[in-house]
């Protein structure tokens, strides 16, 4: 498993993620673990379910709470079923019946632990999303090089007009910024939802507890 997605189901990025996925925002926390969620709407999830859910209650049924074994907010494909996977999808099962939901959804599973559910009681559901590998490029003309020529000249156009504003961007540790930069990037994050008519799932404190217990490994 890859650094990132160990990074994101750790017990401190978890217990703060609990302070924003509260009952306003439609995560219950469901369990010790932090992983484990009843949901009463698909939001923050970032896979969509809508569909299922109008076919469900056209049908007569409640799709909503679903029990929901995730990290909230973070689409990354992570551990979550832990070193025995087969029992602990039944022990999903179980718990989504005795807490009267529809049913037990597990996200963004590693190759290894999907494989390992039984398909008499797990659908697998797929979705389509576009993923940049660097096949080895010796640098960014390298890459520019494998595309179509409309497609390299509109890059270009972009990374000049980026450049024209002369920004200097580099990866920071969460601990080395100031309470001020702190702030400064919760605003930047809020802004792509708040131009959009939305509000923002997380809250500043959020950042600000990633920051000094993963002061290192957050970016």
């Amino acid at each position: 498993m890859s650094q990132r997605g160990e990074l994101f189901t750790q017990p401190a990025y978890l217990q703060a993620l609990q302070s924003s996925a509260c009952k306003e925002t439609g995560w219950l926390p469901a369990g010790p673990t932090g992983l484990d969620w009843l949901k009463s709407h698909s939001w923050g999830e970032f896979v969509f379910d809508q569909a299922f859910a109008q076919a469900y209650e056209r049908a007569g049924g409640a799709y909503y709470p679903k029990w929901v074994r995730a990290v909230p907010f973070s689409p990354v494909p992570g551990p979550r079923l832990g070193p025995d996977p087969a029992s602990t999808a039944a022990e999903l099962l179980d718990q989504a019946g005795e807490a009267g939901a529809s049913g037990a959804h597990a996200l963004f599973l590693p190759e290894t632990e999907l494989s390992s559910l039984d398909p008499q009681q797990w659908l697998q559901r797929l979705d389509l999303r576009y993923v940049w590998h660097n096949r080895s490029y010796a640098d960014f003309e390298a890459f520019l090089s494998v595309l179509s020529s409309k497609r390299r000249k509109s890059i270009r156009a972009e990374r000049r007009k980026v450049g024209a504003h002369a920004l200097q961007i580099r990866w920071c540790p969460a601990g080395e910024l100031s309470e001020a930069q702190l702030h400064r990037a919760y605003a930047l994050y809020a802004s792509t939802y708040q131009m959009r008519g939305q509000q923002p799932y997380l809250q500043p404190d959020c950042l600000q507890a990633w920051a000094q217990a993963l002061p290192v490994q957050m970016l």
